[in-house]
């Protein structure tokens, strides 16, 4: 009789074992896809940076040649009236480069906000994968054991991995 009842035990134990292992592989998935975020959101950060930093030495080229233009439309209304149609030519010069000013800078916040919506969104995709976490379900299906060390052998504060102990640094 006794070694029937080890055996009815082991397989009455089967069904929390098999769930064990599957919160554990998808615990592994989740991990794997937070490093794969991680790593997207750090080539999302470079690609953004090197974007401001064009737009940045473009507007600061446009703004030089502004200035420069418009320090020539004043000289050149200083001037004899008779070159009013250079004054002309200059005035449209500056009103070109002003638009494309606003051009650029319209361009350059639809980026930054095409940026911000894919960074926010990787971020919570990120919080997604952390919230997912298998730890807290596979507590509530064992229950509590009565020697706080569980079925894989981990007290209650290994359990959530480091989860909570983040840096302040950290994604």
């Amino acid at each position: 009789g006794g070694c029937g009842a080890g055996l009815a035990a082991q397989e009455a134990w089967r069904p929390v074992l098999d769930e064990l292992d599957r919160k554990r592989s998808e615990a592994e998935d989740l991990r794997a896809e937070v490093v794969v975020l991680r790593e997207r959101l750090g080539r999302e950060r470079d690609e953004t940076t090197a974007s401001l930093e064009r737009y940045t030495e473009r507007i600061d080229g446009l703004e030089k040649e502004n200035r420069r233009l418009h320090g020539k439309l004043m000289a050149t209304r200083v001037r004899d009236s008779a070159k009013e149609s250079e004054g002309s030519g200059i005035k449209q010069d500056v009103q070109e480069k002003t638009e494309a000013i606003e051009r650029v800078m319209r361009e350059l916040q639809q980026q930054q906000q095409a940026a911000l919506s894919r960074v926010k969104s990787l971020a919570n995709a990120m919080l997604s994968s952390c919230a997912a976490s298998p730890v807290d379900d596979l507590k509530s299906t064992l229950g509590a054991t009565s020697d706080r060390q569980g079925v894989a052998g981990r007290s209650p504060s290994q359990g959530a991995g480091n989860r909570g102990s983040r840096s302040p640094g950290s994604v």
